[in-house]
């Protein structure tokens, strides 16, 4: 176990002294610790006990962390000392460092405390092994040449016009040069010619004596580029600067892991975007299809405004589906998964695939039909074989071809990292034109399409991946171009098997005359909502104020039978009506609609008492159903 660095902190705020302690173990540095906050408790706390760093905020009460630093340095001037303050500006940081600081830091970016403590401290090595070389040549030339050789980082020495002089022998496994090969050359040949403006505008910058850090890529002799942060001083003999040293370490992991935080980040931005444009949409989207439906059925068969409107419903369906999609490819809506047999859902989308191929595309299928279940959602596999059979078909959509669908059992490659359990692939093979070398890595990226415009929205493959990866299973590409293209799907079987749902069989008739107090705070789906259900012989009063639903609800509990509310409202959302309705009311029937919310999934409305949660927006029928069953288990 690592010995712990002794820190003594000079900070006023206890609490901010918390955080900083707390940034530092995060990253892995054991430490012993004590806080002064005043200028005798500091010398004192010097006075007693040797410390490995210091850390002082820069505005305390009677002295500031300039002052903290000069009595410091007095004390022990090889002390590691880094200033941190909430608002530093430039002038005080370069007071700081030429004071002797060896670095400072923003209170609101404290992650990089422990790197920079670590850091510093192999730093104190290396000053004290100089120092020593200074009191005895010989001896410390050994053993700081020892030292040197065993660190992880490399360690360098140039001359003041950047040649360098020596190269610690790491550099071999860092970069993968010899010591020979770089000896004599310019610094500035391995650095990366995207970032040779920024490392040479920072060393033509008046040199002084304080540490100067930095981050660039390096190049490796293979070529590849990697990160580096350089800690680098200059050298002395008397008053003259006659070169520099430094320390690389490589932190190629570290920017990895910053880029996927990043990438993370903004992935849960568009998801958060989704989630709150998918409700607005579905809002409009609702009256669009209860009122198309509606009207629909008002109309005679031979009406020649039916058709229009037939296709108006089929376009707000797909919009729907489409909404869904985004919100399952964000992460906001999380499908129930539930054991199915994939077979029987693979022949009925390849039934509707059928009658849109063109038929020069020839569709062949093998499904096995042992009864392995795998974990899923049926709407899910629907659009995975959705998807990857419209992509196979417009690769071939010129040149016709063949479509080959395939599942069976199979064992994954080693190289896909998945549990040793038992799988079964859907192997989907076309014929078509392939992906081309300088693309197939980026098929899966959101938005990426080669498609013409209005072909694809480069999101299929992306919900693709995203739901094989979420039921912990894997997707593989193979491609040629001009010869074809094969996704294989590796589904992890399950032993639970397929539970039978509850039928729910409605009488011919799924209208009913009870009382409903419905809720929603879009006028237009409040005027849909009374008007169809009326329409269907319920009684309706129609609110478009949640809190002025509570009172009519309050006024008079026994006129109603159930309660339709919506979930995303102002000033009360649907949760918070469910809950206080069933405060007064325990046994009376509450459903819960929304086109998108994180409040609200089905294990948190059955803990409510919520009948059941329906996404918007729903079809007039489903609607009859929902309110048709709710009302007759009530009754039961």
């Amino acid at each position: 176990m690592a010995k712990p660095i002794r820190l003594l902190i000079i900070e006023d705020v206890e609490d901010d002294a918390l955080l900083v302690m707390r940034e530092i173990r995060k990253g892995g540095v054991e430490l012993i610790s004590k806080r002064v906050d005043s200028k005798e408790d500091l010398v004192q706390a010097l006075e007693q006990k040797t410390w490995d760093m210091a850390i002082s905020d820069y505005s305390m009460p009677g002295f500031t962390g300039i002052d903290a630093l000069k009595i410091v340095k007095k004390n022990d001037p090889d002390l590691p000392f880094i200033l941190i303050s909430g608002a530093i500006g430039e002038e005080i940081a370069v007071k700081a460092l030429k004071e002797g600081a060896e670095d400072y830091l923003m209170k609101d970016n404290l992650t990089r405390l422990p790197s920079a403590i670590k850091r510093e401290l192999e730093d104190v090595k290396v000053r004290k092994a100089r120092k020593k070389a200074v009191k005895d040549l010989e001896n410390s030339e050994k053993k700081y040449r020892l030292l040197v050789e065993n660190l992880n980082d490399v360690i360098y020495h140039t001359d003041l016009n950047g040649i360098i002089n020596y190269v610690s022998p790491v550099i071999k496994s860092v970069a993968g040069y010899d010591q020979s090969e770089l000896v004599g050359q310019l610094f500035t040949n391995i650095i990366h010619k995207d970032d040779l403006k920024y490392f040479i505008d920072l060393f033509q910058k008046p040199h002084n004596s304080y540490e100067k850090t930095s981050e660039y890529r390096l190049i490796q002799k293979s070529g590849k580029a990697i990160w580096v942060r350089s800690s680098s001083k200059l050298i002395y003999e008397g008053e003259n600067a006659i070169g520099a040293q430094g320390v690389l370490t490589d932190i190629s992991e570290e920017k990895l892991l910053q880029a996927q935080l990043q990438q993370a980040q903004k992935m849960e931005s568009i998801g958060q975007l989704a989630g709150g444009i998918a409700h607005d949409f579905n809002n409009i989207l609702y009256p669009i299809m209860g009122f198309a439906e509606l009207s629909i059925d008002e109309l005679p068969k031979n009406h020649p405004v039916r058709e229009n409107l037939e296709v108006i419903l089929q376009g707000t369906i797909r919009a729907r589906d489409l909404v869904k999609q985004i919100l399952s490819f964000s992460s906001q809506r999380k499908e129930i998964q539930k054991p199915l047999l994939l077979k029987p859902l693979i022949e009925e989308t390849l039934k509707l695939l059928r009658a849109t191929i063109p038929t020069n595309i020839e569709i062949n299928y093998k499904l096995y039909d042992k009864p392995d279940y795998v974990l899923a959602n049926p709407i899910e596999i629907h659009e995975i074989v959705m998807n990857l059979c419209t992509n196979a078909y417009h690769a071939m959509e010129e040149t016709g071809g063949f479509l080959n669908i395939h599942l069976d059992r199979s064992i994954p490659a080693a190289n896909l990292n998945l549990p040793s359990d038992e799988y079964c692939c859907l192997s989907v093979n076309d014929t078509g034109c392939g992906i081309s070398p300088e693309v197939i890595d980026n098929i899966f990226d959101p938005y990426f399409t080669t498609k013409r415009l209005g072909k694809g929205s480069g999101l299929g493959l992306s919900v693709v991946h995203g739901i094989i990866t979420n039921y912990e299973g894997a997707i593989t590409v193979e491609s040629t171009p001009n010869n074809g293209t094969i996704f294989n799907l590796y589904f992890p079987l399950t032993q639970e098997e397929e539970i039978p749902e509850e039928k729910f069989l409605p009488p011919s008739d799924i209208g009913g005359d009870e009382k409903i107090l419905f809720v929603d705070d879009e006028e237009t789906i409040v005027k849909l909502g009374v008007r169809l259900l009326e329409r269907s012989g319920y009684k309706v009063t129609g609110e478009t104020n949640s809190i002025e639903a509570f009172n009519t609800f309050k006024s008079n509990p026994t006129a109603f039978d159930l309660v339709i509310t919506d979930m995303a409202m102002p000033k009360m959302v649907g949760t918070q009506l469910a809950k206080k309705i069933l405060e007064i009311s325990p046994k009376i029937p509450i459903l819960i609609c929304t086109g998108y919310s994180q409040r609200v999934d089905d294990n948190i409305a059955k803990k409510i008492g919520i009948k059941a949660y329906i996404n918007k927006p729903i079809l007039p029928k489903e609607l009859f159903l929902k309110v048709r069953k709710a009302l007759d288990q009530s009754k039961k």
